[in-house]
């Protein structure tokens, strides 16, 4: 059995005949967009003549993915950190994927995972295969997520660039948005690529913790680790580089693409690793 129709094995099963994953995450960017309209709204409701009178903020696609899944800056002192807010619709997006990606590996192995692996005579090319499809479960989870959000910003009448309004920068996070020279394919970088490749990282060590623990507990361990780097601005901290407000782009702090890129495929390449060694390992023939 080729890698080829392991993999399309894997697509067909784990991926196309579990539409209702896109259904959530469709709704819940939907979700997101109406949240933004009526935050921006009662905001500026000073400012603009009624809910329909936001678009003359010169508001863009860009402010909706900053205010929405761009998180929160750290809490710098213990005054601060008892009235932190956890950013909920930063935090939900990421860990529904988690969960969207959790158990198939699991369910195959008690299914028709044994019979693929005697057949293709290769446990590697059945892990390598897993990882490719939890990688393209999440890319396309996002992709369906961003693209949702892009095109509710067309269909209302927004900017569909990456350009930042300073003034709702601002009020949103009160701080003065100190970079504001970065072109909309610098922000696409860190609005949408890097958290997609955080995203992508976490995916593949929680399912290689799968292979040692119940998913319930990897679940709840990527939970952990999201949340913590709300409370940590340090660098090995992945989720970090998944909160665009932290981004060198924005200036404020000076989470880089390419360190974080870096780590990422790291930490993904040490996953991959582990779980074909523990692969090996397992009898499951």
């Amino acid at each position: 059995m080729r890698f080829f129709n392991i993999f399309r094995y894997d697509i067909r099963y784990g991926l196309i005949s579990k539409p209702q994953r896109f259904i959530v995450i469709t709704l819940f960017s939907v979700f997101l967009f109406i949240t933004f309209t009526f935050n921006i709204f009662h905001l500026f409701v000073h400012e603009v003549n009624g809910i329909s009178d936001i678009n003359s903020l010169s508001l863009s696609y860009g402010d909706v993915i900053l205010q929405q899944l761009g998180a929160h800056l750290p809490a710098l002192d213990a005054s601060v950190v008892e009235s932190f807010a956890v950013p909920t619709q930063w935090l939900l997006m990421h860990i529904l994927i988690c969960y969207f990606s959790l158990n198939y590996l699991s369910e195959d192995l008690l299914h028709g995972g044994i019979q693929v692996i005697s057949r293709a005579k290769s446990k590697k090319l059945w892990w390598a295969s897993k990882c490719l499809w939890n990688i393209s479960t999440v890319c396309s989870c996002y992709f369906v997520g961003y693209g949702i959000l892009y095109a509710l910003c067309i269909l209302t009448g927004k900017d569909g660039s990456f350009t930042l309004n300073p003034f709702v920068f601002k009020i949103v996070f009160s701080e003065i948005l100190p970079n504001q020279t970065k072109t909309s394919c610098d922000l696409f970088l860190y609005l949408c690529l890097l958290p997609t490749i955080v995203g992508i990282t976490v995916n593949l060590l929680q399912m290689t913790l799968t292979l040692y623990v119940k998913p319930v507990f990897a679940f709840v361990a990527s939970c952990v680790y999201f949340i913590s780097g709300l409370y940590y601005a340090n660098p090995l901290m992945l989720s970090n580089y998944a909160m665009p407000v932290r981004s060198r782009a924005i200036g404020i702090y000076s989470f880089d693409f390419l360190t974080g890129v870096f780590l990422c495929v790291t930490f993904s390449f040490i996953a991959i690793l582990v779980g074909s060694h523990r692969i090996r390992l397992k009898d499951i023939n």
